[in-house]
């Protein structure tokens, strides 16, 4: 009985390279399925390698094993058939224009960009790199990074190592002892005499942020007993100061309203209607402020423009309703009777304007509204007092920080701060 074929496991020499070791391994597993063993004899692996193995290979294997093992799976016939199909030269043009498209690419990232010596693939590295560790950059450090030369940039990453040293083995800047102190110059002893001087800064310093942690809760707002913080209380009551006196209630209404913004423009443009009729209150009648003024314009600047007009019934009669309206005698220049109208129709203009927001402003200012008699520049200002004042914080109670406006004491808080604190380092 015939023994069953084992097969056989081809390792490959040390000193074997694997271009010679796969085409060896070619030859003999083809010559093994056709059942050609003396073929295997005449070209063991010591014949083939001898002083040119690929040669050997090529011209022993290849011709006869090689390609009979092509013809016999047809593989040349299916190679042939494919080639002559036009979706396959359209595939590989496609395939060409892609390779050519991610080479384009490849060597955009690998280019200097500019004076850097840097390419977008260092770049891209950087920032994967602090992205991995949980760095975001500062968006100012990357605007500035834009224009650094390759030899600013090497500085700055060899200033940057040099501060990651000093930061390991110091510690980090702001906590170290001596942290602003900007003198380096001073000896030991110096510094043992500014001690008793620096525990008294130090103790005022906790005073005032235990001062200012408290304000902060009470106006609503969190906690920050930084030196940011003080400031920004600080610039609260400094704020608050400027209300008018007796216009607290004023301003809590506005507070209240779901547009201050509003309230400010609308009181803006009741202000300068006033400070524009102001001029004219003793030349005009009062009536004259809701005349239908609109008509008499035309025929007055025809008459400016032409001496002739001068004579003619509507510059006449123009000039005669205008009078009707003036506490004065009416001018005898022409452009002096525009001019006179032209504030009319001015204050008129601003007045609708004006109309349209006075039931807003008479239904929130209550007793503050006194239709044309309110003092709008006033209404304007504490308006504006209590946009800055939420422009602060959203969460800043109002309520609070005008209160301490109406007992006068926000000025006093102010003061609290430390005017005058000794240098520091001596």
């Amino acid at each position: 009985m015939q023994r069953p074929r084992q097969s056989r496991v081809l390792s490959r020499k040390e000193d074997e390279s694997p271009t010679d070791f796969f085409f060896t391994a070619s030859c003999k597993t083809l010559t093994a399925n056709r059942g050609d063993r003396s073929s295997v004899a005449q070209n063991r692996p010591s014949d083939i390698r001898s002083s040119s193995p690929k040669a050997s290979i090529v011209k022993y294997a290849l011709p006869s094993k090689l390609e009979q093992g092509f013809e016999n799976c047809g593989l040349d016939h299916t190679l042939q058939a494919a080639a002559c199909l036009p979706e396959t030269d359209e595939t590989a043009r496609q395939l060409t224009a892609a390779r050519d498209r991610l080479n384009q690419v490849s060597k955009c990232l690998h280019a200097e960009i500019g004076d850097t010596a840097m390419t977008p693939y260092q770049a891209l590295s950087i920032q994967i790199a602090a992205a991995a560790r949980g760095f975001t950059p500062d968006a100012r450090l990357v605007e500035e990074a834009a224009h650094w030369t390759g030899k600013e940039f090497a500085e700055n990453a060899r200033l940057v190592e040099r501060l990651a040293g000093l930061t390991e083995s110091v510690g980090p800047l702001n906590s170290h002892l001596y942290f602003g102190v900007r003198r380096i110059a001073l000896q030991p002893a110096d510094f043992q005499r500014q001690i008793p001087r620096l525990q008294a800064l130090a103790d005022k310093a906790a005073s005032l942020a235990g001062y200012a942690t408290m304000i902060a809760n009470y106006f609503g707002l969190s906690p920050d007993p930084s030196l940011a913080g003080v400031k920004t209380l600080i610039a609260i009551f400094k704020t608050v100061t400027n209300l008018p006196r007796g216009s607290e209630n004023i301003a809590a209404a506005i507070a209240m309203s779901p547009s201050p913004r509003r309230i400010a423009e609308a009181a803006a443009l009741g202000a300068k209607w006033q400070q524009h009729q102001a001029p004219y209150l003793n030349t005009f009648h009062p009536a004259a402020w809701t005349a239908p003024v609109a008509k008499l314009r035309a025929p007055i600047a025809k008459g400016v423009a032409f001496w002739h007009a001068r004579a003619g019934k509507a510059y006449r009669e123009a000039g005669r309703s205008l009078a009707s309206l003036l506490s004065m005698p009416l001018p005898k220049r022409p452009a002096d009777r525009l001019a006179l109208v032209d504030a009319l129709l001015a204050s008129q203009a601003l007045r609708a304007k004006l109309a349209a927001e006075a039931g807003f402003l008479a239904s929130l200012l209550g007793d503050a509204w006194q239709g044309k008699r309110t003092v709008f520049h006033l209404i304007s200002e504490v308006a504006r007092t209590v946009e800055d004042l939420a422009a602060f914080d959203p969460h800043l109670n109002s309520e609070r920080v005008l209160g301490i406006a109406r007992d006068g004491t926000a000025a006093t808080h102010g003061d609290r701060s430390p005017r005058s604190q000794p240098r520091r380092g001596g």
